[in-house]
């Protein structure tokens, strides 16, 4: 956005700097993070077009079942489905997180949006990134009551000199994210060649049975 937080409404902002990060927004995408930090590891080219805040939404699509693999238009209607939430979210829901999203005529002020070709309305919505995982590969595992017991930690494949590592194994967090991720890794390299001896927050989702 070409907004920072102060202008978008955001309330409060901590002396720190220090970014919101949420969940339990409007479903389906539900989560938001405001990752302005990223901005210096881009490249823009002016001002004009150098956005003041990168803001970084997601959530769980709700698909009835998958079709065949030969259904090639699957993911292109996966997408058009994620454009379309993200846009009536904006229209709908974003002013009770940016209070002052809101545009004189009703829904979001679709200006706020960096559009290097200026396009007016919801079109600038094209300029944006915005995809959706529906491939195998891109799928969580999910973190049901009484599953971990399931979980393999990373030693455990079975073989002595293969390891397994991802947010999908017994890593202290248990559940698909990038935290859990990073957490596996670590006890991964540990498992390997002992560092790091200790791995901060490793047990402190776990319970005792775990």
């Amino acid at each position: 956005l070409n907004t920072d937080l102060k202008q978008m409404g955001w309330s409060p902002i901590p002396e720190s700097g220090e970014e919101p990060v949420l969940t339990s927004f409007t479903e389906p995408v539900d989560t938001w993070a405001s990752m302005s930090q990223l901005i210096c590891r881009e490249e823009w080219p002016d001002s004009e077009t150098r956005p003041k805040n990168v803001s970084y939404f997601c959530g769980v699509q709700p698909v009835t079942e998958f079709p065949p693999f030969t259904d090639y238009g699957f993911p292109a209607q996966s997408a058009a489905k994620v454009k379309s939430n993200a846009i009536n979210q904006l229209n709908e829901d974003i002013e009770a997180l940016w209070s002052h999203a809101k545009a004189p005529g009703g829904g979001f002020k679709w200006e706020w949006l960096v559009d290097p070709l200026d396009r007016v309305g919801a079109q600038r919505f094209d300029a944006q990134y915005w995809r959706s995982n529906v491939d195998p590969s891109e799928r969580y595992v999910q973190s049901a009551v009484d599953t971990s017991r399931y979980r393999l930690k990373t030693d455990e494949s079975g073989f002595s000199n293969l390891y397994i590592t991802g947010d999908w194994i017994k890593n202290g967090i248990n559940a698909g994210c990038v935290e859990g991720a990073v957490q596996a890794g670590l006890q991964t390299s540990r498992a390997i060649c002992g560092y790091p001896r200790v791995i901060k927050g490793e047990h402190q989702f776990q319970k005792p049975e775990d």
